[in-house]
């Protein structure tokens, strides 16, 4: 599935990240082997800049939410 992200929005880009994940998984509407877009695959939409999906990312990990599987996905 596609993240859009909103620049105008006063919420931070990875904030809006975290929540476009987090609401499917609460709702278990993303089946548990589902890969996630690449942080590269962010890059129009956040002017090439990576941080802020690795950051999102990262949270997520920590929290339990999601798993990386190194080079082979998120």
């Amino acid at each position: 599935s596609h993240i859009a992200l909103d620049l105008a929005s006063k919420v931070a880009p990875f904030e809006q990240i975290k929540a476009s994940i987090i609401g499917p998984l609460a709702a278990v509407e993303l089946p548990a082997v589902h890969k996630l877009q690449r942080a590269a695959d962010f890059g129009p939409q956040i002017s090439g800049r990576t941080e802020p999906v690795v950051s999102a990312y990262r949270e997520l990990k920590a929290d339990g939410l999601i798993r990386s599987r190194g080079h082979r996905g998120t």
